[in-house]
């Protein structure tokens, strides 16, 4: 199953990842930002995605997990 890119960064680099008996998957993408240095120059710097809860997307096996992460991400929920 195919994981939908992540809302918050807007990249394809979620992955599933599994812990005792529960699956997860986290956002592994970076997100452009932009800063001014002390110089006051614009500067263009990449962040990790931090937007989600690192045990979000819980699920008692893989497929269940991924289901989370792509309702959540879609842009169909209403709950963000």
């Amino acid at each position: 199953m195919e994981l939908v890119p992540c809302r918050y960064c807007k990249q394809q680099k979620a992955e599933t990842f599994r812990a005792n008996e529960l699956w997860y998957v986290r956002c592994r993408g970076n997100k452009k930002m932009k800063r001014k240095n002390k110089d006051g120059v614009e500067e263009i710097y990449w962040k990790p995605c931090s937007y989600w809860g690192k045990y979000e997307f819980l699920g008692l096996n893989e497929k269940a997990a991924i289901d989370n992460w792509n309702a959540r991400n879609s842009g169909k929920d209403t709950e963000d």
